[in-house]
C-alpha cells in the first residue's frame, strides 16, 4: 500500500534535477577557468624576459655619438637602429640599436647564454619623443618624425595565450 506522505513528488524531483544542474554548471565554468588560465609561473618567465632585455638597453649608452657614462652629444645620430657593423645584438653599444630587435621561443642575454620558454615573443621599439611631451604614450608611435634629445624605449612581451605586455622607459641625451 503507498503512502502518499513518504518519497518525492515529480515536482521536487524536478526541481532537485535543475539544482543539481545549475550547481554542476558552476562547478565546471569555474574548473574551465581554471584550466585554460595562464599559467603564473609562464607570465612572470616572459615579464622577466622583457625587464632583463629592458635593463640591458637602458644600461646603453643614449646615442653613438655618447661619450661613455653619459654627456650631451651635440651631433646626435639621425637613424635608429643598428649603425654600421653593429650586426650582431653583443656588438649594440647604443640604446637605438635595440629598434626592431625580435626573438621567439629562444631568447639570449648579452653573453651569449640562452633559454628557452615555447611561445614567448619579446621585440624592442625605439623612437624619438617631443622633448616638452609631458606624457609617454606606449601605443602610438612618437609624435616627433625628428631626431631629439630624448628616445621612448618601449620592449614588448606576448605570452602563449595571447597576453601582451609592454615596458616603457625613456633616455635622455644629457
Amino acid at each position: 500500500m503507498w503512502n502518499d506522505e513518504t518519497g518525492f513528488s515529480l515536482i521536487e524531483l524536478i526541481i532537485t534535477i535543475i539544482v543539481i544542474s545549475l550547481g554542476a554548471g558552476v562547478i565546471y565554468s569555474f574548473l574551465e577557468a581554471v584550466v585554460s588560465s595562464p599559467e603564473p609561473s609562464l607570465r612572470a618567465r616572459a615579464l622577466a624576459l622583457g625587464k632583463g632585455l629592458m635593463d640591458e638597453i637602458v644600461a646603453k649608452r643614449w646615442d653613438e655619438n655618447s661619450p661613455l657614462g653619459g654627456g650631451n652629444t651635440t651631433s646626435p645620430s639621425t637613424t635608429l637602429g643598428p649603425d654600421g657593423g653593429e650586426t650582431d645584438r653583443t656588438l649594440y653599444d647604443d640604446v637605438d640599436d635595440y629598434n626592431g630587435f625580435s626573438e621567439q621561443d629562444t631568447f639570449s642575454d648579452q653573453e651569449g647564454n640562452t633559454i628557452q620558454v615555447q611561445g614567448v615573443r619579446r621585440w624592442v621599439r625605439v623612437d624619438y619623443i617631443q622633448d616638452s611631451a609631458t606624457t609617454i604614450d606606449k601605443n602610438t608611435p612618437s609624435p616627433s618624425t625628428n631626431p631629439t634629445n630624448t628616445k621612448r624605449i618601449v620592449v614588448s612581451v606576448s605570452t602563449p595565450s595571447g597576453e601582451e605586455f609592454r615596458l616603457v622607459a625613456t633616455r635622455c641625451n644629457y
